[in-house]
């Protein structure tokens, strides 16, 4: 974390506990910071957050695990070389429906065809991450990767294995780089899918809250939920930065 954010969180986290520990303790808006270390402790003692948390963290980062190797898998029946450029095969108008498809309505509908599926979030992120990564995975006509591809082709080496092992490698930090720009985003449909299905994950937890209509409750997990979703996409960035330092 940058010395300058970090700064910039102390300054906001202690105007915070000036304003709402001493001076409007009791306004309806925002608890003091009391009431949120005990909605910390109500959360971990009765609404058992922490394994919430982990199958939240799980349905997101399977996810995009999930899509890398089904994209590695199908990219050499997908990417195709002609007149001296690559180009995606594959039809987009399918997964671009579902791209201008609000994504609130994929979920019910998935919900109410599977209303006790465990792994229905893990279809409806898949599918919004599918639709958002086509549309960036784009395939300009690059002289460098025709120019990988003409080599490789004259020393007997298959097209499909140039095209997955070769220029899939070239394009994978532009994929990693698609799954950073919307990491939040695939947080908020795991949460919503969660939510809207009651079954398990923080998503669940925020129902019952908002069922009691418990503020204080609902800030802190507000709270909880965008610092570790904070931590953990510095660490996203910095691992993103050590594989993919040479792009």
């Amino acid at each position: 974390m940058k010395l300058k954010s970090f700064k910039t969180i102390s300054i906001v986290a202690v105007i915070y506990l000036i304003l709402f520990e001493f001076i409007f303790p009791s306004n309806i808006f925002f608890p003091s910071v009391t009431v949120i270390w005990l909605s910390i402790i109500e959360l971990f003692e009765q609404y058992n957050f922490a394994q919430s948390l982990r199958s939240t963290i799980t349905a997101v980062y399977l996810t995009f695990f999930i899509h890398y190797f089904i994209t590695k898998i199908f990219f050499p029946f997908i990417i195709k070389y002609e007149s001296g450029s690559f180009y995606i095969s594959l039809k987009k108008n399918f997964l671009q429906f579902f791209f201008y498809t609000p994504f609130i309505l994929l979920a019910l509908i998935i919900i109410l065809w599977f209303p006790d599926f465990i792994f229905s979030k893990y279809i409806v992120a898949l599918v919004f991450l599918s639709s958002l990564c086509l549309n960036e995975l784009n395939l300009p006509n690059d002289k460098s990767l025709s120019e990988y591809f003409h080599f490789y082709t004259t020393i007997g080496i298959k097209k499909s294995k140039i095209v997955n092992k070769i220029i899939f490698t070239l394009k994978e930090p532009e994929l990693f780089q698609t799954y950073l720009k919307i990491h939040p985003l695939i947080w908020t449909v795991i949460l919503l899918v969660e939510f809207l299905q009651k079954k398990d994950g923080i998503g669940s937890i925020l129902k019952i809250v908002f069922k009691y209509q418990d503020v204080a409750l609902t800030f802190t997990v507000m709270i909880i939920t965008s610092l570790i979703l904070f931590l953990l996409h510095l660490g996203f960035r910095k691992l993103y930065n050590r594989i993919y330092f040479w792009s």
